[in-house]
């Protein structure tokens, strides 16, 4: 049996019009949760975690193939040497640090978007497959593993933000996977809003929501910055 508790003071009435008003603002609050997590869902991509880097695409060209990375069937021993390149920067309009591109050195260490897909796609289309910093340590000492054929090592150098943005899809494309030696220093920096270093770095946090399929991380020593 169950039993209802009277309002003291409340007219029947008075507490239809408090049941009724209940009910609205239970309604109202849920519309209103509702719009705030369409909003979310709008500006966050599918799978996305704050805080993310956007994904660039100024190529011109669609992204989205699905190539295979290829069988990993040949004995370390048998492979005599493996490629390594190294990268820096990507010059996709360079927003939100543009004075940085008026450096110096900035086009000498940097590449397009286009550029880079070109790179890889010859490096595909010439059999050569990634293979990750463990599979490379394991050739360079001598251990015994299997690897692609024809191996690479793709690594990029510092941490900036704007490489990431945009070879995610290129390497994506092709199925190939790249190691980002960072700098502790520039990654601190970003995280904790350092004029010289937002916008241009990425923080620890950006970095921690790249695509674990895609990307590995090493320490990048040296003077540039904590490492």
């Amino acid at each position: 049996m169950v039993k209802h508790r009277k309002l003291a003071g409340v007219s029947a009435p008075g507490r239809h019009r408090l049941l009724t008003e209940t009910v609205i603002a239970l309604v109202l609050g849920a519309i209103a949760i509702a719009a705030i997590m369409s909003c979310v869902h709008t500006f966050l991509p599918d799978g996305k975690k704050y805080p993310y880097i956007p994904e660039v695409n100024q190529t011109g060209l669609s992204l989205t193939a699905a190539h295979s990375g290829g069988p990993d069937d040949t004995p370390a021993a048998r492979i005599s040497s493996i490629p390594v390149l190294s990268y820096h920067q990507m010059d996709n309009g360079c927003a939100p640090a543009a004075s940085q591109c008026a450096t110096a050195g900035f086009s000498r260490d940097s590449v397009t978007q286009r550029q880079f897909y070109d790179q890889m796609s010859w490096l595909y289309s010439h059999g050569y497959r990634t293979v990750t910093s463990a599979q490379y340590v394991t050739w360079a000492t001598g251990g015994q593993a299997t690897l692609p054929a024809k191996p690479v090592l793709l690594t990029v150098d510092d941490g900036i933000a704007n490489f990431y943005g945009g070879a995610t899809p290129v390497l994506r494309n092709f199925g190939f996977t790249m190691v980002s030696m960072v700098v502790s220093g520039f990654a601190q920096g970003a995280q904790d809003g350092a004029r010289q270093y937002k916008g241009w770095d990425a923080s620890w946090g950006q970095l921690a929501n790249l695509p674990g399929e895609t990307w590995e991380f090493a320490f990048h020593s040296g003077p540039q910055g904590l490492s």
